[in-house]
């Protein structure tokens, strides 16, 4: 639980504005604080109050009284502070700053609020600071101390001018009750809810209506699906027939392509002929063009020329290899001499800085000489005049000593002047003062002279009117004496009784007129309004005719169709009777639509079984297709068990292939060996006469052994081949049988169930056809109706019209014959006409009666006040004459005055003439003096700055100098010319590396290019020997293609494809009828699938699915919502009740063990609903709060009729349960005067009851208490406090009790310190200046 530690108060109300006077009150388990009224208690609870919550306490307006006042602390702007230190709901600690200022201005005082700070620290110790312009502080203090804002307000830090609130209006205990117990946020949820539910049902109507159209959408779009199908399906049995015609086109196409082929081969076979002759031509063309180009043929064998152009690669690419490293040689060579050439540059530029800086030196040295010689010449400084400076430090030294000898004669100076200056000064101020003060005493009195002067000349002025008023007085006892006597006169002629009473009867009689004019009016007005009774029921009757007309002709519109669809013309509510007809439509509709949906479910179901089968069917053929393809590829035109024998044939032969060539091998190998070992034949042993011929039959055997292993390659690979064919096949195997049961039974079978599919769909097809033609008729009918429907409801309003203007007419026809009048209109005009001029006859006789006697009493009242005015001034005559005695006296002594103070004013006007001339003379001293001083600073100030301006240059000189001398820039020059002499050596030397390596490259070039020149040639005559190869090959196979030729009869092809192209010429026509027909179902397919297309059906079913399911959606929604608005609102509702349950046991209980009286068993908190709690559709729930007492089991509202002391008591018990049901985190509770207006007995028992009160309580817990109730009222019940204080000393050991009692009354605080528990308390009172002051004292020094 939070609790508070520590406060500190500065600047608030009474609380002063510095940091002396800064007040800060540590906070235990009990804190006493005891203080007179007026001493700033309050101001305490208002800080807590501020500090937590940001409010201003009630009546502080902006804030500006709630700042120390600016105008006692005599500033323009008063800053003040309140600093809380307490522990947060988690047991950190945090400190919490509010400042703000109020500045004074014109007429009020405005308030500024500075920057909140929150410091707290976190888990590693560390400072972490809040501010407010970085977050809410407010939300921030709410979280913390673990309460709402509410409770702060209205139940722990309550103020003493709202602590009765709950015995307040309705309305704003109903707003703080709803505060507290955080109703609103609530409520508004339920009211969202609510109204989102709203909105979602007006959706789901709009859904419902929409599902109708996409609903007729989605059937038109499934109706021409069928359409489509029907469509479709005839088109399939085109596709047959054509199928079927295809089938006999193929053999004479096939035939035809057979006949076209071997023409083809012919064709093929003499192109050949005719291109191997010219390519043969131009081979040997090529020839003839290498033979011209080589110049030196190769002798050699083909395969030695090969062997040497490969020998040529390999030098080739070793002069390219060493041409490559001479050319990377060179590039490295260059890389160096650019490297030593940028070094020679910088070495010359190295070089070059430093004798410059040598000549900078120098001209340095000859510059400092120069200022050194002029400044000795100038100063006087001995020892300096050579023409060589050496000792340096030792002119710098005597520069230094000059400069401060003439800082101390310059500062003399301006002492010496300053100190003659100030003794001026001081002389003027003081014959200044002296004038001054004789100008003021001069001044008073001519000020005094002058209101004298006037003072006398308005006495002057008093005395001459007193005497001409004295005469005056003669003339008013005259004019008095002739006034009284006129107003007797005026009294005795004046007849206003007799005038009161005629008007009076005028009066009688003209009201008398006014009640028969009225009378007379209420006769025209109800002869008026038969005349306009008359008029309506004129025009009803001409309404009643329209209307009647307008019900002929919607009859004869709409009679036919009426009957066509009701059998008959109702008599009466026809537009009822059609409403009636089209709901029967509507469901026979639903039904025809049930049908038709089924049957088309089950037509579709058939479909997908057909589409299916066929599928299956597509896709047997298919995989028999593919495996025909696969034996096709694998045998060519050849039977599969043909090909398995044949391959394993010639798998044996090529085997046996490959076993002779291994054993010719060994065979040639062993003839080569016993020819070069005997020259004998080694089949038939003869010897060979020539070793020519042993050589060339040695060569052909090693030809014919250098082709054996090629030969061997390709018999392995025939064999590798051959085998991987047969194992190809022996896999195909399975497969054959598989497609000889599936040619043979399933597809059959497959073929079956889709005839019978087929011939079911057709008998569903029409079938749903009749029922879509039963369908269309009623949906006919019903639009029919609904088109007529509009019209017959009018026509039923208008007859309902008719009968309602019929009632109307008899009601006025009976209301004229019942109140007929016996005059006519004319006469009772004429009536009203002469009364009228009686009337106004009468008034212009009152109103001249009421002048007559307006005239007189205004006659009478003139002479009155003319008597009255004249008596009163010759009163004031009288008193004026009787003053001017002493206006005589005042005078004289006035002139007296007058004469003593000119001669004082002059006097002091001689004395001040000396004085002024004086001050002139030494104000002129002083200026000659401050001209003398000035001038001499200023002369002396710029030899100073000379001096020191020369000194410093010549020391920048020395350092410039001494940097020179340290640089050794004789040394670097004479290192830098060697490093430049070695470089340039080896620039040379890599310049004859470069020139060695391009001779070498130009020598390699040159060979490189002769060697490419002889691999030309080898390669010409290479590719001339192959030339000549083929030209043989080419010879050879002319020769069999011209031998081929002779096997063909042309003329005999070329009849039999005549005869084959008539019959194809038949059947394609018949094909093209058959295609064209089938081209017109395609046509209407692909309308029909336009029209599908189209935006209105090409998502009909879409649509009509989303819509039904954001329908569905919707629909869940809004009952989920109805869900949630009655769970909220019970949840909400129990809350209530069991908060409102707690709140009335503590008050029930509070109030029985406090309240001594008889007259009230108990009070309770009674909360009312507002609003229907029917449903969500219903006005929001609200509650409406009052406070009622028990008296003999009958519940009052307390409001009005407690007292006073009830009144106090029960507010304080409300907010006690209140802090018990709400402050679980925090229990800090400001009680503010709780004991006013009871007497002693219910005080001995409320504080009874708040010591136990304490004892149930958990957490931490504050009082804060101001009473003013008498000790002597407590002291009898010390005895039962001291017994209940033990239970408070029992729970002050715990970490989170806190108790805080603020009172004015010593005995009462003496009384609780008694518990022994409490050994300091705070008191609070008011110092000299009348600032608050806070100080911690003994509790046993209480009286002292």
């Amino acid at each position: 639980m939070s609790a508070i530690q520590k406060l500190c108060i500065q600047g608030v109300r009474s609380f002063g504005p510095e940091d002396r006077d800064r007040q800060i009150i540590q906070f235990s388990p009990l804190t006493l604080i005891l203080g007179p009224n007026g001493s700033g208690k309050t101001t305490i609870i208002e800080c807590l109050k501020y500090v937590t919550t940001g409010d201003m306490p009630p009546g502080a307006k902006t804030g500006g009284m709630f700042v120390h006042d600016p105008k006692i602390a005599h500033e323009t702007e008063v800053k003040a502070q309140v600093k809380l230190q307490l522990k947060d709901v988690a047991g950190r600690v945090m400190v919490v700053t509010r400042s703000f200022v109020a500045q004074q201005k014109l007429k009020q005082v405005s308030m500024k609020t500075l920057d909140g700070v929150i410091l707290r620290h976190n888990q590693n110790g560390e400072k972490v600071m809040l501010t407010s312009k970085c977050g809410d502080l407010d939300r921030e203090m709410i979280e913390s101390l673990g309460v709402s804002k509410s409770v702060l307000n209205y139940v722990i830090f309550c103020h003493q001018e709202d602590s009765n609130w709950p015995l307040t209006e309705g309305k704003v205990l109903k707003e703080r009750f709803d505060e507290i117990f955080a109703a609103t946020r609530y409520i508004k949820a339920l009211e969202a809810i609510r109204k989102l539910r709203l909105e979602r049902n007006g959706e789901l109507k709009i859904f419902n209506s929409e599902i109708k159209y996409l609903k007729q959408n989605k059937d038109k779009a499934d109706e021409i699906m069928q359409k489509m199908d029907t469509i479709k399906t005839k088109l399939v049995v085109s596709k047959d027939a054509v199928g079927k015609m295809e089938a006999q086109l193929t053999p004479v196409q096939e035939r035809l392509d057979e006949i076209a082929q071997k023409s083809n081969d012919i064709f093929q076979l003499k192109t050949q002929v005719d291109k191997m002759a010219g390519e043969r031509k131009q081979l040997e063309g090529h020839c003839i063009s290498l033979r011209n180009k080589i110049s030196n043929e190769f002798s050699g064998e083909t395969a030695d020329l090969e062997q040497e152009l490969r020998e040529f690669d390999s030098k080739l690419q070793t002069c390219k290899l060493s041409l490559s490293k001479l050319e990377v040689q060179e590039c490295k060579l260059d890389a160096d001499w650019k490297e030593e050439e940028e070094k020679i540059r910088g070495l010359k530029l190295d070089n070059h800085i430093i004798k410059t800086n040598i000549k900078l030196h120098e001209n340095t040295i000859a510059r400092r000489e120069k200022l050194m010689r002029d400044a000795a010449s100038q100063y006087e400084l001995s020892g300096f005049t050579d023409d060589v400076f050496t000792d340096v430090e030792r002119f710098t030294l005597l520069m230094q000593k000059h400069i401060s000898a003439a800082e101390k004669s310059m500062n003399a100076l301006k002492v010496e002047c300053e100190e003659k200056e100030a003794e001026l000064q001081y002389q003027m101020d003081a014959v200044r003062d002296k004038k001054t003060q004789l100008q003021q005493e001069e001044k008073m009195k001519r000020e005094n002279i002058n209101k004298n002067k006037n003072e006398i000349r308005n006495i002057g002025a008093e005395l001459k009117r007193v005497g001409a008023s004295a005469h005056r007085l003669e003339q008013l006892e005259k004019e008095l004496k002739q006034m009284e006597s006129e107003l007797q006169a005026c009294e005795a002629s004046s007849n206003v009784e007799q005038t009161r009473t005629e008007v009076q009867r005028l009066q009688a009689e003209k009201a008398e007129l006014e009640t028969t004019c009225s009378n007379l009016d209420s006769e025209m007005g109800h002869l008026h309004s038969q005349s306009k009774v008359r008029t309506e029921l004129d025009m009803m009757g001409k309404e009643k005719v329209d209307k009647e007309e307008t019900v002929r002709k919607i009859r004869d519109k709409h009679e036919d169709t009426v009957v066509h669809l009701l059998g008959q013309f109702p008599a009466d509510k026809a537009g009822l009777a059609l409403r009636d007809y089209i709901s029967q439509q509507d469901e026979a509709i639903r039904g025809f639509h049930k049908g038709f949906n089924e049957l088309q479910s089950e037509m579709a179901s058939c479909t997908a079984n057909r589409n299916m089968l066929k599928e299956q069917l597509e896709k047997e053929e298919k995989n028999r297709k593919n495996f025909e393809e696969k034996v096709f590829q694998t045998c060519g035109s050849q039977d599969f068990d043909d090909s398995i024998g044949a391959l394993n044939t010639s798998i044996g032969a090529l085997q046996d292939e490959k076993g002779a060539l291994t054993g010719a091998r060994h065979l040639y190998s062993k003839f080569v060996k016993e020819l070069r070992r005997k020259s004998m034949c080694p089949l038939c042993h003869r010897d060979f006469p020539d070793s020519n011929d042993v050589e060339e039959l040695v060569q052909d055997l090693s030809i014919k052994l250098r082709l054996v292993p090629t030969q061997l390659e390709m018999k392995e690979k025939s064999i590798g081949e051959q085998q991987e064919k047969y194992k190809q096949l022996l896999q195909l195997k399975p497969q054959k049988e598989q497609m000889a049961a599936l040619s043979q039974k399933e597809i059959p079978n497959l073929n079956q169930k889709i005839k019978e599919k087929s011939e079911k769909i057709g008998k569903l097809r029409g079938e749903s056809d009749e029922a879509e033609e039963m369908l269309n008729q009623t949906q006919m009918d019903k639009a029919l109706g609904e088109s007529i429907q509009s019209d017959l409801l009018f026509m039923d309003r208008c007859l309902d019209d008719i009968r309602q203007l019929d009632r109307k007419i008899a009601t006025l026809s009976t209301k004229i014959a019942d109140k007929g009048s016996g005059r006519s209109m004319q006469t009772v005009i004429s009536e009203k006409d002469d009364v009228q001029m009686r009337l106004k006859t009468i008034g212009l006789s009152l109103d001249a009666k009421r002048d007559s006697m307006q005239k007189q009493l205004d006659t009478v009242q003139r002479l009155r006040s003319s008597v009255h005015d004249v008596n009163t001034e010759k009163l004031q005559i009288t008193q004026d004459l009787q003053k001017s005695r002493s206006l005589d006296e005042k005078r004289s002594e006035l002139q007296t005055t007058n004469e003593r103070l000119e001669q004082d004013a002059d006097e002091a006007g001689r004395r001040i003439t000396p004085l002024e001339s004086k001050w002139l003379e030494l104000s002129e001293e002083k200026k000659q003096t401050i001209r003398r001083k000035e001038k001499t600073l200023k002369e002396s100030s710029q030899q100073l700055q000379t001096m020191n301006s020369e000194l410093k240059s010549i020391n920048v000189e020395t350092d410039i100098i001494n940097t020179c001398v340290g640089n050794g820039n004789e040394r670097k020059l004479a290192a830098s010319d060697e490093k430049m002499a070695a470089a340039e050596s080896q620039l040379q030397q890599i310049e004859r590396g470069k020139r060695v390596a391009q001779e070498s490259m130009n020598d390699m070039r040159r060979e490189l290019s002769s060697q490419q020149v002889r691999q030309r040639e080898l390669q010409d005559c290479l590719e001339l020997r192959k030339h000549e190869a083929e030209v043989k090959r080419m010879t050879k196979k002319i020769t069999a293609l011209e031998a081929q030729l002779g096997g063909f009869d042309p003329s005999s092809l070329e009849r039999e494809r005549k005869k084959l192209i008539e019959k194809q010429d038949r059947l394609v026509k018949e094909k093209h009828s058959l295609d064209e027909r089938q081209r017109g179902f395609e046509d209407l397919i692909r309308n029909y699938a336009e029209d599908l297309q189209s935006d209105q059906y090409r998502a009909a079913d879409v649509q009509h699915r989303d819509m039904l399911i954001d329908s569905c959606t919707t629909e869940m929604v809004v009952k989920d919502l109805e869900k949630y608005y009655k769970a909220l609102d019970n949840a909400v509702n129990h809350y209530h009740k069991q908060k409102m349950d707690e709140i009335n046991k503590t008050v029930r209980e509070l109030w029985m063990k406090t309240y001594k009286g008889t007259d009230i068993e108990y009070i309770e908190i009674k909360s009312n609903e507002d609003g229907d709690n029917a449903g969500i559709e219903k006005s929001r729930r609200t509650y409406n709060y009052r406070v009622v007492m028990i008296r003999s089991g009958v519940a009052l509202d307390m409001r009005g009729r407690c007292s006073a002391g009830q009144k106090v008591l029960a507010s304080l018990i409300i907010r006690l349960a209140l802090a018990e049901t709400f402050c679980l985190n925090c229990g800090i509770l400001a009680l503010d005067e709780p004991t006013t207006n009871l007497d002693r007995e219910n005080i001995e028992s409320l504080a009874n009851a708040l010591i136990e009160y304490v004892t149930r309580r958990y957490g931490v817990v504050h009082f804060l208490v101001s009473t003013k109730c008498k000790a002597a009222e407590l002291l009898s019940v010390a005895n039962k406090r001291r017994s209940s204080c033990r239970i408070v000393e029992c729970r002050s050991k715990q970490h989170n009790f806190q108790l805080l009692i603020i009172t004015h009354d010593e005995d009462f605080l003496e009384i609780v310190g008694q518990a022994g528990y409490v050994d300091d308390y705070y008191r609070v009172k008011k110092n000299a200046e009348g600032l608050s002051t806070v100080t911690k004292c003994n509790i046993c020094e209480i009286h002292k």
